[in-house]
């Protein structure tokens, strides 16, 4: 056998067992949480604990929602404001992340609820539990009540990131996890005026399609199948 017969089939043999040290159908290693991550079309990521089994549940203990700016978003809006009490207030800013929670706590309710899911307040053997969190979120034009400030024009209303935990209510084994990051209201490369009305519009439009995500998921993980594929 000559050189190059040999280096080729050494090259093949060196492939053949990598790919048999590596299948390509190898379970994805488990993060600290115990959840492997699955394929996801409809979210950034999304993560479920091998082996769990979502049929039981039936009802869904939602918690409160957790909502937070992205790092120094108050600030830095503040330093590119023209001034003239056109700067964000810590009231104003704590009055944003509220209307958030109130907003986003509606909307996977009611979803939940048209989904077939009873929500309730009590964990139990057919109770998931649920919790939401916004983060990372930045708004373009913030409900402001000042004179000085003309309006808003944007591509968008802003950004967040939605996490959607998972856990079985009675152990509080945590089962699933969900992460996507979504521009707000984004319009291409349309600038429209944006104010606290249409924000609002566009973030609970947010809410809904990460809301009714995650009833689709739990219903094809009750079935059998794949999350957020479809």
């Amino acid at each position: 056998m000559n050189r190059t017969a040999f280096s080729r089939h050494t090259l093949a043999a060196v492939a053949a067992i990598t790919l048999f040290a590596n299948p390509l159908w190898a379970e994805p290693a488990p993060d600290a949480d115990g959840l492997a991550a699955v394929k996801a079309k409809r979210v950034d990521q999304a993560y479920v604990l091998p082996g769990a089994d979502f049929r039981p549940y039936t009802a869904i203990l939602l918690e409160p929602v957790d909502a937070s700016f992205a790092k120094n978003w108050q600030r830095d809006y503040n330093s590119n404001s023209p001034g003239l009490g056109t700067d964000i207030t810590n009231e104003e800013a704590a009055k944003i992340l509220d209307q958030v929670r109130t907003g986003a706590a509606g909307v996977f309710t009611k979803s939940f609820t048209k989904g077939g899911y009873r929500i309730v307040q009590q964990p139990g053997p057919d109770v998931l539990r649920v919790k939401v969190s916004l983060s990372d979120i930045r708004v373009t034009a913030p409900d402001i009540n000042s004179a000085g400030r003309g309006r808003t024009y944007a591509r968008d209303a802003g950004s967040a990131v939605m996490t959607l935990e998972a856990a079985d209510s009675v152990s509080g084994k945590l089962l699933g996890r969900a992460v996507d990051k979504r521009d707000i209201g984004d319009s291409g490369t349309m600038m429209w005026a944006r104010n606290s009305v249409t924000n609002q519009s566009d973030f609970e439009r947010a809410f809904t399609i990460w809301a009714n995500d995650g009833v689709k998921a739990l219903t094809n993980l009750k079935a059998g199948g794949n999350v957020f594929v479809n």
